[in-house]
């Protein structure tokens, strides 16, 4: 989700693990990506079906796209790079 925020995509999350699923959840009601739910409970017609509504919200998905990439740091790995070879 991070990697394409940072290129300014729009996020669709299927939770795959416990992490997946919780943070999904959490980062959509965030209104940062669209979480559409554990894979397990997601069939083709239903992912198809529901990826063609959210296509349709062009206003909504900009702004999403534009709210999560205000949270990440495009220089973000080089200052963690700086900060761990600071402590040496």
């Amino acid at each position: 989700m991070w990697e394409l925020g940072i290129m300014n995509v729009l996020n669709f999350v299927i939770g795959l693990s416990n992490r997946e699923v919780s943070s999904g959840a959490f980062c959509s009601k965030k209104g940062y990506c669209y979480y559409l739910g554990e894979k397990r409970f997601i069939n083709d017609t239903s992912l198809i079906e529901n990826i063609d509504h959210i296509l349709l919200k062009e206003k909504e998905n900009a702004a999403m796209v534009k709210s999560l990439n205000t949270l990440l740091n495009p220089d973000g790995i080089q200052e963690v790079c700086e900060a761990i070879i600071g402590l040496s």
